[in-house]
């Protein structure tokens, strides 16, 4: 059930990306939340505190709330968290509408400028938004909460945003981080590496870049000591970067980056009002592979630039296939309560709810699933009257069911035993569909993608089809099935199964899960713990994909 909370003596607030981040002293994220958090947590009395309880009469301390925030912005979907997130802001902020945690301000600025929040059918566009979002801010026709909004919800990149008017409001920027940094060094004692960093910084450009972006920390627990590098530039940021909001502001994509950023992306708002928007595309693409770059190839001595990155990879001819982040984050509905049956389905159960979802699909102009439809034609004798040109005859046309293509389980939590009773499942299925099909083990990583020749063939000869793929083991991810798919267009239109027991989480980061991929749980299993683990990966997935429930085939 969804969690219903009250709040007594408070006020209804708006916060600000902006907050005074400390350099020296201990690292406590927890402090900068407090910070980010403290408009809502003010009461209508001067000097006295909020009230905070949910419908069962628990009571929340101002801790236990931003312990939820953190816990939304974690790797994992942490459902209880989301929700007594959701449910504190909804009584406390101005703006609000339902939503992520970890894109609480994002939520904001669109609630504030009567702009919709990103779902699965509103998606925004670097053509439909975020040019026209520059042009009329820079026009002063549009607030800094609209650009935000149009620029967030197009990107959603992990990462801390900074908006520049033009290149020189940029370089203006520049000269005042110098100044600070001049001044905190005259007062303390700096690493000599922190310097050449702060050196570094003072070379970046955006006379001639839309983005540019910086990797400040290899994760969050990275860089973190008093007087760092990373933590003298959040701290000197956040101090300069909002006296003039039409010439420079904070892009606030995500709450963790917020407030301890792992990358800091630097955006030409004058470039994005007029640059084609596939090179607006092309230039965000390169963040994401920036982003994926290997920690064991990232300097701990130098700042490391995207454009220095890419000029490298161009130099020597070699191609990023990293994964791209999705642009989009499906925000779903209040918690769902995800029923199935007490008895586990047949085998023959499950290969006709396949089937029927398969035949549901749009057809595709070739694949390995063929089937022929009849029709009349005069353009072919009648073979009743072949001497009659006025009676049609009868031909065949071929068309194309979308191809299948089949992801199985094989990480530690899957046996020998269900791992067969899988296989012979799916040889079930394409014997009754006569064809081939596409087939990849996994764990946490992927087998190769081998083409089973099932076509015609005895059931013998198909289980030693499957028996040549070969079997990885280890833990479970179905991200990487997700990017996989979403890479090619071929895959993209495939009918994609896995067959899984469902012991996974998505992260809690934005993810672009393919529109033709379903789920089928694994036999042969003790149907309970099938059950319960379903019923926990269908609630962790509600945001990413809100059908969730008609994907899982059981």
């Amino acid at each position: 059930m969804s969690i219903t909370m009250s709040v007594s003596n408070g006020t209804i607030s708006e916060i600000s990306p902006c907050f005074a981040s400390k350099a020296n002293g201990d690292f406590d994220v927890t402090k900068d939340v407090r910070k980010l958090l403290s408009p809502l947590f003010k009461g209508l009395v001067p000097g006295t505190q909020i009230a905070i309880t949910d419908g069962s009469g628990k009571k929340y301390s101002e801790d236990d709330i931003v312990n939820n925030l953190i816990q939304c912005c974690g790797e994992l979907v942490d459902v209880k968290a989301e929700e007594a997130t959701e449910a504190f802001m909804n009584q406390t902020m101005r703006y609000y509408k339902q939503g992520m945690g970890r894109e609480l301000l994002l939520n904001q600025a669109a609630t504030k400028s009567n702009l919709p929040l990103a779902t699965a059918t509103i998606k925004y566009t670097a053509k439909t938004d975020v040019i026209p979002a520059c042009k009329d801010f820079i026009a002063g026709a549009a607030t800094e909460e609209f650009l935000q909004a149009s620029i967030g919800y197009t990107f959603r990149a992990q990462t801390l945003g900074l908006y520049f008017l033009n290149e020189v409001a940029f370089d203006q920027f520049k000269v005042d981080v110098a100044a600070q940094f001049a001044q905190i060094s005259q007062m303390a004692q700096i690493d000599p590496d922190v310097t050449t960093k702060f050196n570094d910084f003072n070379q970046i450009s955006l006379a001639k870049a839309l983005i540019e972006t910086i990797r400040v920390r290899s994760d969050a627990n990275d860089d973190n000591a008093e007087l760092s590098f990373s933590r003298l530039l959040h701290s000197i940021t956040m101090g300069l970067i909002h006296q003039n909001p039409q010439m420079s502001g904070i892009i606030p994509f995500d709450v963790e980056q917020l407030v301890c950023p792992t990358f800091v992306t630097f955006i030409n708002i004058s470039k994005h009002a007029h640059t084609k928007s596939s090179a607006i595309m092309s230039a965000w693409d390169e963040l994401d592979n920036f982003q994926n770059i290997p920690l064991n190839l990232i300097s701990t001595k130098r700042l490391m630039k995207m454009s220095a990155i890419a000029r490298a990879k161009a130099s020597a001819a070699a191609a990023a296939n990293a994964s791209q982040l999705a642009q989009k984050q499906l925000t779903g509905g209040k918690a769902q309560v995800f029923r199935f049956t007490k008895e586990p389905p047949s085998a023959k159960t499950m290969i006709k709810r396949t089937i029927k979802v398969l035949h549901k699909m749009k057809d595709v102009a070739r694949s390995e699933n063929v089937y022929k439809t009849a029709y009349m034609t005069f353009a072919k004798a009648s073979r009743r009257h072949p001497d009659d040109p006025n009676v049609m005859g009868k031909s065949m046309q071929n068309h194309y069911h979308p191809d299948i293509h089949l992801y199985i389980d094989t990480s530690g939590s899957i046996s020998e035993d269900n791992y067969e009773a899988m296989v012979k499942a799916c040889i079930a299925l394409a014997q009754k569909l006569n064809i081939n099909m596409y087939f990849n083990s996994f764990s946490h990583c992927m087998s190769t993608s081998t083409r089973l020749q099932i076509r015609d063939r005895s059931k013998r000869d198909i289980y030693r089809e499957f028996e040549k793929v070969p079997k990885v083991t280890g833990g479970t991810d179905y991200e990487q099935i997700w990017r996989y798919i979403n890479a090619s267009s071929k895959r993209k239109h495939e009918f994609s199964l896995i067959l899984s027991d469902f012991e996974w989480s998505p992260s809690s980061r934005p993810v672009d899960h393919p529109k033709n991929l379903y789920y089928m749980p694994c036999l042969n299993m003790d149907w309970d713990r099938m059950r319960q683990c379903a019923e926990d990966f269908g609630r962790s997935m509600i945001r990413i994909e809100p059908s969730i429930r008609s994907r899982i085939m059981m």
